[in-house]
């Protein structure tokens, strides 16, 4: 039986958030620990210790998908979209011959770096690395739909589309009911914008500004465009994102 082990090397462009290498240990498939370091010299570099593996495919498949779900968890902390290429692998392949002994095999595969492109930054404290630490090892995270549908708003260019995405997170949560929506926003924002709703609500919980820029674009809305929408969308979209963070951080 071949087995499969040893580092596999990811990169993502800068930040804009650096950090001293952290070491973790996460409960996943094949993957024995992890480091990851981020500057702006070198990007961010998540290097995978993979154990175990049958097949080197198997062995690339397992780093790829960890290297995933920590990005997902990396972009909901920052709230800054990371996405993580392969660039070097190192892995040793053990194989046992016929008459007994064991041939020890390098594969060794060198990828295509990231540039790095960045002209200031926050470093992260003590106190932060070690946030970053623990939220790193709850893999049952990596499971949980809502970090995937805020990983998929924020790697999308467009300020509408991003807008409408992270909304859209808002009403999955929220049992689709955008006056469930409205209610948690004014919970956390109670000096937002507001204005009656299209339709009259029994409750009387009047409608958000970010609730009206959706309908804007979900909805024909007389005396609108998607150019102005779009425009107000874009200067709503950073507390947008906050509101999302906080109703996400408070599910179980």
């Amino acid at each position: 039986m071949n087995v499969f082990r040893g580092p596999v090397t990811f990169k993502a462009a800068f930040s804009g958030i650096g950090f001293d290498p952290i070491e973790f240990f996460p409960s996943y498939e094949k993957v024995s620990k992890a480091v990851i370091e981020s500057s702006p010299n070198k990007g961010t570099l998540l290097k995978i210790e993979i154990t175990d593996a049958s097949t080197f495919d198997e062995a690339i498949r397992k780093a790829k998908e960890f290297a995933l779900c920590t990005a997902k968890l990396l972009t909901f902390k920052f709230a800054v979209f990371q996405e993580f290429q392969l660039i070097e692998d190192d892995l040793t392949e053990e194989k046992l011959l016929p008459d007994g002994n064991t041939a020890v095999i390098h594969h060794c595969i060198v990828g295509v770096g990231i540039g790095v492109n960045t002209t200031s930054w926050t470093t992260l404290n003590f106190r932060q690395s070690v946030e970053v630490k623990k939220l790193l090892q709850k893999t049952y995270h990596f499971s949980l739909f809502y970090y995937d549908l805020f990983y998929s708003a924020l790697g999308l260019t467009d300020p509408l589309a991003k807008f409408m995405a992270l909304y859209s997170l808002l009403l999955t949560l929220c049992h689709d009911k955008q006056e469930n929506v409205d209610i948690f926003i004014l919970k956390v924002q109670p000096t937002v914008s507001t204005n009656p709703p299209y339709r009259a609500r029994k409750s009387g919980v009047p409608e958000t500004i970010y609730t009206r820029l959706r309908n804007q674009i979900g909805h024909v809305r007389p005396g609108t465009t998607v150019e102005a929408t779009r425009e107000e969308m874009e200067a709503n979209l950073g507390e947008l994102l906050k509101i999302s963070k906080a109703l996400i951080s408070k599910q179980p």
